[in-house]
C-alpha cells in the first residue's frame, strides 16, 4: 500500500484504518472465511482458492486491522492441513475419525470467530 495514497480514518487495536482500500479488504477477507467454511462441504478444496488470496492481499494487509486477519486465516489453514494429515493416518488404527471431528469443530469455530471479529473491527486473536 502506498501511504501517500490514503488518509487513516481510524486506529483499532493499535493498527490503523485506512480510507481507501479498506472495503475491498474487508470484502476480500469476507471471500476468504467463506471460503474457507465451504471447505468443511467441499472436503477442502475451497480453502486452496482462499489460502492464494490470503498471501497475495498479505502485502496490502501490512500495518492496518486486516493484517492479524490474514495471518489468522494462513495459520488456521496450515494447522488444519498438519492435524488433516494427521488424522488421515490415524484412520488406520480408527482413532483418526475422533481427529478428523475435533479438527472440524476447531476450524469452524476458528472462521466464525475470524468473522464476528472482523464485523467488530477486531483482531482475531
Amino acid at each position: 500500500m502506498n501511504d501517500t495514497q490514503q488518509e487513516v480514518i481510524d486506529m483499532i487495536d493499535g493498527k490503523f484504518i485506512y480510507s481507501q482500500d479498506a472495503k475491498r479488504m474487508r470484502q476480500y477477507l469476507y471471500i476468504i472465511y467463506i471460503l474457507f467454511l465451504c471447505g468443511l462441504i467441499t472436503g477442502g478444496i475451497t480453502t486452496l482458492p482462499g489460502i492464494i488470496m490470503a498471501y497475495i492481499m498479505r502485502n496490502d494487509a501490512m500495518d492496518s486491522i486486516f493484517e492479524d486477519h490474514v495471518d489468522y486465516l494462513i495459520s488456521t489453514f496450515w494447522a488444519s492441513l498438519l492435524i488433516g494429515i494427521i488424522g488421515l493416518v490415524l484412520m488406520v488404527i480408527l482413532i483418526g475419525w475422533l481427529v478428523l471431528v475435533g479438527l472440524s469443530i476447531w476450524f469452524l469455530y476458528r472462521c466464525i470467530l475470524g468473522l464476528m471479529r472482523l464485523n467488530e473491527n477486531r483482531s482475531p486473536k
